[in-house]
């Protein structure tokens, strides 16, 4: 479990979530065989896979507050608006994925690499971590991660409209809490060479940001533009 360092593994994990949301009615097939949003390619996000020999079986995607904001906003905006106005600083997880297709059969293995994501977004000095989380798997979040349920269900244009709810866990106050939770996440700490930044190459950057502009053209052309102007 490490955050993506090189074109395999970012291909990899854009792979994995197209195929995934598509097999779960989250997405249409794109020609290029991969899912990717535009918030993925700012220096702000970061994304993170498991690897079995070369291949990634898992990922997702942290994106801190930045200049497009978070992607939940589009049907949040009230609930993370507030939130920042009171100078908190937010992330949100996003476009995770795994090549099985059951929840129970990769949770544990998710839970590692949000091990892995948790231990850099503390270091990041992120203090609550958000998702759009689909109701079926609400409870699961908030029984064994300590997410916290934020707001109403709303329809979530961007995974075709299926039902999303906000949930979030404050990673301020967690070991107080739920300090099992925190136990699991934070009680063995990961070495910092792993949790060091990697943000997306520019070369691949300026490649994926054509894919992310046919996938969500709004945002596409808003990243293009700043690609430009840097």
């Amino acid at each position: 479990m490490h955050l993506a360092r090189n074109d395999s593994h970012y291909r990899g994990a854009f792979a994995l979530v197209h195929d995934a949301y598509c097999r779960a009615g989250l997405d249409d097939p794109h020609e290029s065989g991969l899912r990717v949003t535009p918030y993925q390619l700012l220096d702000t996000s970061h994304v993170f896979v498991s690897t079995l020999n070369d291949e990634v079986i898992s990922t997702l995607t942290l994106v801190q507050d930045g200049e497009l904001g978070l992607p939940m906003e589009a049907i949040y905006t009230k609930e993370i608006q507030d939130r920042r106005d009171r100078g908190i600083h937010l992330a949100e997880v996003t476009c995770l994925a795994d090549r099985r297709l059951s929840p129970k059969r990769f949770f544990a293995l998710f839970c590692e690499l949000s091990r892995v994501m948790a231990q850099f977004a503390q270091r990041e000095g992120v203090d609550e971590i958000w998702i759009a989380c689909h109701p079926t798997h609400a409870t699961l979040y908030e029984r064994r991660l300590a997410f916290e349920r934020q707001g109403d269900l709303c329809d979530y244009p961007a995974v075709l409209g299926n039902p999303a709810i906000p949930l979030c866990v404050d990673l301020k106050n967690l070991a107080q809490a739920y300090p099992r939770v925190w136990q699991r996440f934070f009680g063995t700490p990961i070495p910092q060479a792993v949790l060091q930044p990697s943000a997306l190459p520019l070369d691949l950057r300026d490649c994926y940001a054509e894919i992310a502009g046919t996938c969500v053209p709004r945002l596409g052309r808003a990243i293009v533009e700043m690609l430009e102007v840097a």
